[in-house]
């Protein structure tokens, strides 16, 4: 009898063991922000001061605070680097901050909550970001920051942000998706003068468009971030007012967009289609397509992708 019972309590754990790994998957790869967890536990770099949970929104919550690193004290004002995390517009933190490193260059860093898309849709999280910049402007002194020298950069969805603050400073996200191409004059307070834009997305009508990605993909979470139905007449509209490339002009400021070629969450054709936009419009576009690399990764951390940071920053900001 033993014998016979063995192999049957075998096969039944076995199957138990199959049922928990299926369940321990996540429902959807969007959900999650990407970045390297090795730059993440990474320790500071000697003599970087990290500020917590700075309100750049008076009362409005853990959604609008910072982190701000600074680095060594240098007598004189520094650049800054302000870093938008991922996690398809619905989740993410602040935490952690990928380019922290940065602080050990000469660079002071800061790193965004923003409202996310289950808490408010499109526009608040420009209008956060936007905000985020105006505030670190007008503590310039306080942190020894340089008001003139800014950068702003992000993975994913902070990607898709990134590029936004960097193309929009003459947008009115408050007279709504019916005044897309509707630009006044460019608002200095929340302009920058580069883009890092890692992964991200740059035309939302390409997703909606590609029903795979609506129903499954990161469309899916841009519906959601657009507050609306895949049937919504609307969707293609509210689309076009929140994509980077809308609003490519020849005043938009340098760009470094880096992608992988073995993304199975942005499609590659989104970094693509903003370089190309970019250069057309005689900006200044670097695209990095980054072999065997994936929605995030090591590859965007390793020392020579730092390197090219770096000087990519250093071109801009400090010469």
């Amino acid at each position: 009898m033993q014998n016979i019972k063995l192999p049957v309590l075998l096969m039944t754990l076995a199957l138990l063991s199959v049922g928990r790994a299926e369940k321990a998957k996540p429902a959807d790869e969007t959900n999650a922000a990407p970045t390297d967890p090795a730059s993440q536990s990474a320790p500071l770099p000697p003599g970087v001061t990290l500020l917590k949970d700075i309100e750049y929104v008076p009362n409005g919550g853990k959604s609008r605070v910072l982190d701000l690193y600074l680095p060594p004290a240098s007598g004189k004002p520094v650049p800054l680097m302000i870093f938008i995390h991922g996690g398809g517009w619905r989740s993410g933190s602040k935490d952690g901050c990928p380019p922290k490193y940065l602080a050990g260059y000469g660079y002071a860093v800061a790193s965004l909550n923003y409202r996310l898309s289950r808490e408010a849709v499109f526009p608040a999280q420009i209008n956060d970001c936007r905000a985020a910049i105006r505030f670190l402007r007008s503590q310039a002194a306080k942190y020894h920051i340089q008001a003139d020298r800014i950068a702003v950069s992000g993975g994913s969805a902070g990607g898709h942000l990134a590029a936004l603050v960097g193309t929009s400073p003459a947008v009115d996200f408050s007279k709504g998706y019916a005044a897309t191409n509707i630009v006044g004059k460019v608002d200095e307070s929340v302009r920058v003068q580069c883009v890092v834009d890692l992964y991200g997305a740059s035309d939302l009508t390409l997703l909606m468009a590609d029903k795979a990605q609506v129903e499954h993909g990161v469309g899916k979470a841009a519906i959601q971030l657009l507050g609306s139905s895949a049937d919504d007449a609307e969707l293609m509209k509210k689309s076009k007012w929140a994509s980077p490339t809308t609003y490519v002009s020849h005043d938009t400021p340098p760009f470094l967009i880096q992608h992988g070629d073995a993304d199975k969450t942005m499609p590659l054709e989104q970094a693509r289609v903003m370089a190309d936009v970019l250069q057309k419009a005689g900006v200044e576009a670097t695209l990095t397509v980054m072999p065997g690399a994936g929605h995030a990764g090591a590859a965007f951390f390793a020392e020579e992708n730092r390197k090219a940071l770096v000087e990519f920053l250093d071109k801009h900001l400090k010469h």
